[in-house]
């Protein structure tokens, strides 16, 4: 995989990751199944948790390991709620390197060190993740959220000391996501059989800017011949003021298919 790739998955899904150890696991212990009022009373407390936002600015100190690659960057996260993400990963002394544009429609990648691009339909995730990870799964993975388009009537609901845990598959993918007390994201397993992917994510220090954003994102992708993990610290977040997304492609760029 080249390096376009790796770090289109980097910022693509600029969360934060794990150690091989699975950091971030939350034990289950006293699991029970809860009863249908529970359930109801769990599905309201959730939704009264989401982030309530029009956009989100926020910027990380991140550590992305790629196989046996390190690499120490700062990325900056705009997002206008269900319409756009932008992302600009940046090096040392403040050079970018990568900028990114995703839509549900579409993602552009930029990689400035190779003066390449990528410009395809959002399908193009596909190739790095499961089939059900749409905008929105993305947009929730950015902001510390439950995957609110995984948890309908179909998956198994459960309580135990720490929290909730929704599990289910669908199709090829086993899904396991667990809540805190509090009723937020606090570890997401994506586990596509068929083709052994599996990604992880994990949220800790929540409370910024006045509202339950988590401060420390972690997250992992392991596919075929690919071991990705980052880890995310946001330093700056702000919501629901203007955000620019300025994206061009540069002329002189060779693009990537």
């Amino acid at each position: 995989m080249n390096r376009l790739a790796w770090l289109a998955l980097a910022v693509l899904l600029a969360v934060g990751c794990k150690s091989r150890r699975e950091r971030g696991a939350v034990p289950i212990v006293g699991e029970r199944l809860v009863s249908r009022a529970e359930s109801a009373e769990i599905r309201r407390g959730m939704e009264g948790a989401r982030l309530d936002y029009t956009t989100f600015n926020g910027r990380a100190k991140s550590t992305l390991r790629l196989n046996r690659d390190v690499h120490d960057v700062t990325a900056h996260v705009r997002i206008r709620k269900d319409e756009a993400i932008w992302i600009s990963v940046t090096a040392l002394l403040g050079m970018e390197v990568a900028r990114v544009m995703i839509t549900p429609e579409r993602i552009q990648i930029v990689n400035r060190l190779q003066s390449v691009y990528i410009d395809q339909p959002f399908g193009y995730i596909r190739r790095f993740a499961s089939e059900e990870l749409d905008f929105g799964a993305v947009q929730d993975l950015l902001t510390g959220e439950v995957l609110g388009s995984f948890v309908d009537r179909h998956a198994r609901l459960s309580a135990f000391d720490k929290g909730y845990v929704f599990r289910g598959i669908r199709e090829d993918l086993a899904y396991e996501l667990t809540l805190d007390t509090a009723y937020r994201a606090s570890f997401t397993a994506l586990d596509d059989t068929a083709t052994g992917q599996r990604l992880t994510s994990m949220y800790e220090k929540r409370a910024t800017a006045g509202r339950a954003f988590p401060e420390v994102f972690q997250l992992s992708l392991q596919a075929d011949r690919l071991d990705l993990q980052i880890d995310m610290a946001y330093t700056r977040v702000a919501f629901d003021e203007d955000v620019d997304m300025p994206f061009s492609i540069p002329a002189r760029f060779d693009e990537v298919l």
